[in-house]
């Protein structure tokens, strides 16, 4: 059972790590689908909270709390990107939403995005 369960989570983390796939439109498009994509990877994670070991339990919530503020925040963290021209990259994109997790309140995001260039 035990093994069972890591096999489920360890193929749930690797499909969920999929990079986003571009269709060529505007960039609030991209922005959008990315964030989909970061609200099911935080769903998936948060199936954790029902395991036993209290550190996957604490990932779990984490992932849970982590959701919640990117379905909350999503049309202005939309904004933002597109206020602070956010290249339309998966990896700046998921860089920018996980900063504004971590920062919601941070006014040096823009110098951040810089550094990543």
């Amino acid at each position: 059972m035990k093994w069972a369960t890591l096999i489920i989570v360890s193929l749930a983390i690797v499909v969920a790590s999929q990079p986003v796939e571009s269709t060529g439109g505007q960039p609030e498009d991209l922005y959008d689908q990315i964030i989909d994509h970061k609200i099911a990877q935080c769903d998936r994670k948060a199936l954790l909270t029902a395991t036993r070991g209290p550190n996957l339990q604490a990932y779990g919530r984490k992932a849970l709390d982590q959701a919640a503020f990117y379905r909350n925040q999503r049309a202005s963290l939309v904004r933002q990107m597109v206020s602070l021209g956010v290249e339309p990259k998966d990896y700046k994109v998921h860089y920018f939403l996980i900063r504004g997790y971590r920062d919601p309140k941070s006014s040096k995001l823009a110098t951040r995005l810089s550094e990543i260039e």
